[in-house]
């Protein structure tokens, strides 16, 4: 039968404190696991939020979730995120919908159908971003559409 520490006599055994040692180590090192577990859990918790939100956007802008996502699609797709973070407030915004201001002519994929992706040169982009409605619908406003869905088939959106 194993008794452990009760099996050492508890008179100054030169074993004692060095069990003791030990027990500290032991317990040291399981609350800084715990704390690595606590840490790492928030961190995949953190991921697969984000993960979520940009399923919730594929499935929005009417792409399909693919694991073989290719090349073009991340481009636009870290472009769009980049815009939309780069976007100042705009009176028009809602909880639901929020403008954006692009600052560099749309990255359209091949998932981008409309007549918008086909036509829009960065010429006619430099020549129409700074224009304005008196009613503020601007030109960004106005491509939102069609940059953000990709299935629409004209790709503006007058307002």
């Amino acid at each position: 039968k194993n008794l452990g520490r009760k099996a050492i006599p508890e008179v100054d055994h030169p074993l004692l404190d060095k069990i003791a040692e030990l027990e500290k180590r032991l317990a040291a090192e399981n609350r800084l696991r715990r704390k690595q577990q606590k840490a790492a859990g928030a961190d995949t918790e953190e991921l697969s939020l984000r993960l979520a939100a940009q399923e919730a956007r594929l499935a929005g802008a009417g792409l399909q979730i693919d694991e073989n996502m290719t090349a073009d699609l991340e481009r636009y797709l870290q472009w769009e995120a980049e815009e939309l973070e780069a976007s100042q407030p705009d009176p028009k915004d809602s909880a639901e919908f929020k403008y954006r201001t692009y600052r560099t002519l749309p990255g359209f994929t091949p998932q981008h159908k409309s007549l918008l992706a086909g036509v829009l040169s960065m010429d006619a982009f430099k020549d129409c971003i700074a224009n304005i409605t008196p009613t503020a619908y601007t030109f960004s406003n106005f491509i939102q559409a069609g940059v953000t869905s990709p299935n629409v088939r004209v790709g503006v959106a007058c307002g």
